[in-house]
């Protein structure tokens, strides 16, 4: 089972609706201003949000994040956040969609400002931990 760490990006330790910025922050060691930046650059480029589906996951996918759809059990039931850690194994990080909201997965931990893993796991992304 995943466990929960209370974990901000923000600089100014704000609760804010940056949840995009503070996941990928998190999954890539970049600081908060790289990675709001980088969105910007892109929902400008793209005529979007930063923080909208289409921003995020061009950024990850130059940062060479592998996307997995939705994952199901065999039942067809879906799976929760505290349940991901079947695909989220050592050494791997994982930037994972809820309801409104992204949050960051690294090994048996859900690093956030607010406890979702009994969120139900949509789309995620997934790549090897940077050293």
């Amino acid at each position: 089972m995943i466990k929960y760490d209370n974990y901000n990006a923000n600089p100014k330790n704000k609760k804010t609706d940056d949840c995009v910025v503070r996941a990928i922050a998190r999954a890539t060691n970049q600081s908060w201003d790289t990675v709001y930046a980088a969105l910007c650059e892109i929902g400008a480029k793209l005529k979007v949000m930063p923080n909208s589906k289409r921003a995020y996951e061009k950024y990850l996918d130059s940062l060479n994040f592998t996307k997995h759809s939705q994952p199901r059990k065999d039942d067809g039931t879906k799976y929760t956040v505290k349940e991901m850690g079947k695909f989220v194994p050592a050494g791997i990080v994982a930037v994972v969609r809820v309801a409104h909201h992204v949050t960051v997965i690294e090994g048996d931990t859900l690093y956030d400002t607010w406890d979702c893993r009994d969120y139900t796991a949509l789309n995620f992304y997934t790549r090897k931990v940077a050293q």
